[in-house]
């Protein structure tokens, strides 16, 4: 009897997520910053880099 066994795909290390696989790291990011897992010290930086992704974001999706 032959058995099937399914592995997640692991994204390698140092590669920028592409098309749909930005959710996923945005969620992991939201997970992390509620339990705590950032250091004070890095949370304005994300701030940062997060009012920069969603005003690209705002720009994108503006009507044309």
């Amino acid at each position: 009897m032959e058995r099937i066994v399914l592995t997640p795909a692991v994204q390698p290390a140092g590669t920028t997520p592409r098309h749909d696989g930005w959710i996923d790291v945005l969620r992991e990011l939201s997970r992390q910053l509620d339990r705590g897992l950032l250091y004070d010290r890095d949370l304005p930086g994300v701030a940062s880099a997060l009012d920069e992704a969603l005003a690209s974001l705002r720009r994108r999706t503006r009507p044309r």
